[in-house]
């Protein structure tokens, strides 16, 4: 089950436009369960590595919790020499994704 873990998303964000949108991020639709392993394929393809979510659910899937903790994610970004960062609130996301396109 994918959770955000009580984060509350701002509904309006002042001084920024209402949409980013990230060209060329490529989809993997998710299994059951599986949001983790996607997300994590989706971001890896986007920045060059060529991988699959089934790749990546034997070192990120805890099939005891259904889900994906967060140190195996960053810990499976690092395998494939990409550094996650660990962002202070929702306001933060969108800023680097304002950056990210520009």
């Amino acid at each position: 089950m994918c959770r955000t873990a009580g984060i509350r998303w701002p509904s309006a964000i002042p001084d920024q436009p209402r949409q980013y949108r990230a060209a060329d991020v490529p989809f993997f639709p998710q299994k059951t369960d599986q949001c983790g392993p996607a997300a994590l394929a989706m971001t890896l393809s986007w920045s060059g590595v060529r991988i699959s979510p089934a790749a990546l659910t034997a070192d990120v899937f805890t099939p005891s919790l259904k889900g994906s903790l967060q140190s195996a994610m960053i810990a499976g970004a690092r395998r494939h020499d990409r550094i996650a960062c660990l962002l202070p609130e929702p306001n933060a996301l969108v800023d680097e994704i304002r950056l990210a396109i520009r």
